[in-house]
């Protein structure tokens, strides 16, 4: 299977376990030299339920303030507010730790997207005020930065030959590149060879290939939404712009959660020896499924 780095949990085993291809590839985004780097806990308590998972795809700690990389192969407005939740996550328990909120580190997101080929590089986006405030400049401040770096440009530039652009972001480029894909860049840069074995590794994991799959990956999250559905009995509605299968999942939970209501309803009616037709009545159940209760 041909794997890239814009999967998650590629871009996690493949090239986040690697120190030195993050600390290079960052001081390449950054374009400051990032010295140090500590992976943090990408756990977070995410309340709803329709986010994508309560995992961070990635964050350190480094000597150029706290780094969050989320990796998005879709990018819409959902996405966009799902990813400044998370930031804010991060803000937050980054302030836990410090004694003010001085001396509190920077915070940069950075989100790897797949915009096309025509959109640019990358852009970057800080917090700033719609309206002058008296006393502060339009940028509120400095310490939460976002950064939208567009694969699809990267490969379209390493596919268009641009040799200087691709000496300078070969670790950008190879995250929108598979294996086969990254056979000559590999031979020009030892991090991107380090990579591309692992990569390789990886591909011929069948248990791992199979764990990534979308269509399973898909099924799973459609299942936990029906488990979720029994659990809660009714769910109303959802979110505007969750996928069609997610919403099917949820509908099923749904129905299966008013039956199982129903089926225990009609039990309690049953043992008090109520009528048949009145319980079908009440529960929706029919009189023969009301029959088979306790056989």
């Amino acid at each position: 299977m041909k794997l890239n780095a814009m999967n998650e949990l590629v871009f996690h085993y493949a090239m986040a376990s690697n120190p030195r291809y993050l600390k290079e590839m960052l001081s390449q985004i950054l374009e400051v030299k990032v010295n140090e780097i500590i992976p943090l806990n990408t756990k977070l308590v995410v309340e709803n339920l329709m986010s994508k998972m309560k995992i961070l795809d990635y964050v350190a700690e480094t000597d150029k303030g706290i780094i969050n990389i989320e990796i998005n192969n879709n990018f819409g407005l959902g996405l966009i507010r799902r990813n400044i939740t998370y930031l804010a996550e991060v803000v937050s328990n980054t302030s836990k730790r410090g004694k003010d909120y001085i001396n509190i580190p920077d915070t940069i997101q950075i989100n790897f997207c797949k915009l096309g080929s025509n959109v640019g590089p990358f852009q970057h986006y800080t917090m700033y005020a719609k309206k002058h405030v008296v006393g502060y400049s339009d940028e509120l401040t400095d310490m939460v930065k976002i950064i939208i770096i567009n694969i699809d440009y990267y490969v379209k530039m390493y596919y268009n030959n641009n040799e200087k652009f691709i000496k300078k972001n070969a670790l950008i480029c190879a995250i929108g590149l598979n294996q086969e894909e990254l056979i000559k860049l590999a031979k020009e840069n030892e991090l991107v060879m380090e990579y591309k074995n692992k990569l390789e590794t990886l591909s011929n994991d069948e248990n791992f290939v199979k764990w990534i799959s979308p269509e399973e990956e898909e099924e799973k999250i459609k299942n936990t939404f029906i488990e979720l559905g029994k659990l809660d009995g009714i769910k109303q509605g959802m979110e505007q712009g969750i996928e069609k299968g997610l919403e099917q999942g949820l509908e099923q939970g749904i129905v299966e959660g008013k039956r199982e209501n129903s089926i225990e309803i009609a039990k309690k009616m049953l043992n008090k020896n109520m009528d048949l037709t009145f319980i079908s009545e009440m529960t929706g159940l029919s009189i023969e499924d009301i029959q088979n209760i306790n056989q």
